[in-house]
């Protein structure tokens, strides 16, 4: 059919049941917009698609209801199938929909993704896993070993009960940090164990026995040490004597105490009946006997007079002391009990005394009864016997000088103590040194060095070299010198070895007795002809030992 274009005309049916139609291969409209308008406003415009054999294949229908819907059907000749809906707001479409090229916009649903996504999980936890949408996933999540600060609602059994007390168990618990109870805390039980050093306590009063209520208590309370294998040391209250008892366990002695207010410069004496030491200004009258025994009627101050006193048959002026009297001169006579006489002049311990025994320290004495031996150890040894009759000299033996030994024969010494002299030290040789080399404190531009870099002259310090045979090399950073130079202060600074054996890290092979120039990073490679030649300020030292690789070696400084 030939190809119809209209232009300018408008086509309009006379009726509702009349129609237009134009028979060609291609109807074309040259304007902005075409008109179907129904004649009955009830009823909808329609266009309709023909097929060669003129069967109407597409019904687009324009309707004039409230939602104005355009409507595409299909038709197979008898029956009209919508495939697709377009209202006001929204396309509705019957049947699958193929797009060849992109959808802009935004689906409110979909399937599933195009490109299936991967979802990780980040910060505490780790895991990750594959989804595209069509179905629900599962991502195993793992939390890595005290990675972060848990929430105590989200700790597991496990480490619940390593980390906190549990309430609803009777098992034992270990606390393996510090505990701070800032309550009151009631502990019940039948024993308490404290295993710490230090125990501290604000409280000033501790008591015991706090259970006991009634009022005849005879569970005796106190404090025991504990020495080991030695019998433990008691301070107790026996409830027996109702007095305090202190002394080994078993063989615990009376607490003795006084009375609240003793006389001034008195004489004490045991008060039996309140089991306390009370106190006189004076001993006796004629009518009081202080204590039992003692009679007389004259006294001064706290001094007994002897003149007045008599005592067990004794006569008047004699006072009998244990083995011992005092006669009518105040002359002491030990050994010679009741009898009087024999004046020493008012002087006591005139002459010699002899005893069975002496109880108490003398001042001096010739010598010791028992010789004994002094030793000397540690640093020094020897030993002499001793009893203060006569000087002795004690022949010595010097082990130590300030902790480091000294000692004859061929074993090779040990130890790194260091023995620091303020003076001269003079030997005839000096055999064994450890260590290699003279070096001198430099200052350090660059602190990040370590012992074997070579080192090159930089504005304010020594710092690694950066290149290949620096003119302006100074040595080896060396932890082996034997000797150091500007050591005085070393703030700051860093040993360079300038002359002597020393260890460099060497980079490529090296030959024993090859000469070496500084390379990159410190480290040090052989010199070649022209550098041995020609920049001879350049040349480090003399290789010492072979190498296939690069390591460290010793070598020679120059």
């Amino acid at each position: 059919m030939p190809e119809t274009q209209v232009r300018g005309y408008d086509i309009e049916p006379n009726s509702l049941s009349q129609q237009v139609s134009y028979n060609v291969d291609l109807f074309q409209i040259d304007t902005d917009r075409v008109n179907i308008i129904s004649v009955d406003p009830s009823d909808t415009a329609t266009f309709f698609g023909t097929n060669d054999s003129g069967e109407s294949i597409l019904h687009i229908r324009i309707g004039n209801g409230p939602e104005d819907k355009v409507q595409f059907e299909t038709w197979d000749g008898a029956h009209a199938s919508t495939i697709m809906h377009v209202g006001q707001d929204s396309i509705s479409i019957f049947g699958s929909l193929n797009v060849t090229n992109n959808i802009n916009g935004n689906a409110s649903s979909a399937s599933k993704l195009e490109t299936a996504r991967i979802i990780s999980l980040g910060g505490d936890l780790s895991g990750q896993a594959t989804f595209d949408g069509a179905s629900d996933i599962t991502i195993s999540a793992e939390v890595a070993n005290d990675s972060h600060t848990h929430d105590i609602r989200y700790y597991t059994k496990t480490i619940s009960d390593a980390r906190y007390i549990r309430t609803d168990t009777t098992d034992d618990q270990t606390i393996q940090s510090s505990l701070a109870i800032e309550g009151d805390l009631t502990v019940n039980g039948t024993t308490t164990t404290v295993n710490t050093e230090t125990v501290t306590i604000s409280d000033n009063i501790i008591v015991l026995n706090s259970d006991y209520t009634g009022s005849t208590p005879t569970a005796d309370a106190g404090i025991e040490v504990e020495r080991g294998t030695q019998t433990n040391y008691r301070f107790m209250f026996n409830e027996a004597t109702d007095t305090f008892v202190i002394g080994l366990t078993g063989d615990e002695q009376a607490v003795a105490t006084r009375q609240d207010e003793p006389a001034a410069s008195g004489i004490p004496y045991w008060n039996n009946t309140n089991r306390r030491f009370d106190t006189i200004s004076s001993l006796a009258t004629a009518s009081t006997t202080v204590p039992t025994n003692f009679t007389g009627s004259t006294t001064s101050g706290t001094e007994i007079h002897a003149d007045s006193f008599h005592t067990n048959g004794l006569g008047a002026g004699q006072i009998y002391i244990a083995g011992a009297c005092i006669d009518a001169n105040n002359t002491i006579r030990i050994g010679e009990g009741r009898v009087a006489g024999q004046s020493a002049q008012n002087t006591i311990f005139g002459g010699s005394v002899t005893a069975t025994s002496f109880v108490g320290n003398a001042s001096s004495a010739s010598k010791l009864k028992t010789a004994r031996t002094i030793s000397l150890t540690q640093d020094a040894s020897g030993s002499v016997n001793f009893d203060g009759s006569s000087n002795v000299s004690l022949t010595t033996s010097v082990n130590k000088v300030r902790g480091v030994n000294f000692y004859t024969g061929t074993t090779n010494p040990t130890g790194t103590t260091r023995l620091n002299m303020d003076g001269y030290f003079y030997a005839t040789r000096v055999y064994n040194a450890v260590y290699n080399d003279l070096a001198e404190f430099m200052p350090a531009e660059d602190t990040n060095c370590y012992a074997g870099d070579v080192l090159f002259w930089n504005k304010k310090g020594v710092r690694k070299t950066t290149k290949r045979a620096q003119q302006d090399v100074v040595g080896v950073y060396s932890d082996t010198f034997g000797f150091a130079l500007g050591a005085d202060n070393k703030e700051g600074k860093i040993p360079i070895a300038i002359t002597g054996r020393v260890q460099v890290f060497v980079q490529g092979k090296i030959k024993k007795g090859q000469e070496l120039v500084s390379y990159k990073d410190g480290k040090a490679v052989k010199a070649n002809i022209f550098e041995r030649i020609f920049k001879r300020n350049a040349i480090i030292g003399k290789a010492l030992e072979t190498t296939k690789s690069s390591s460290k070696i010793w070598i020679l400084v120059k």
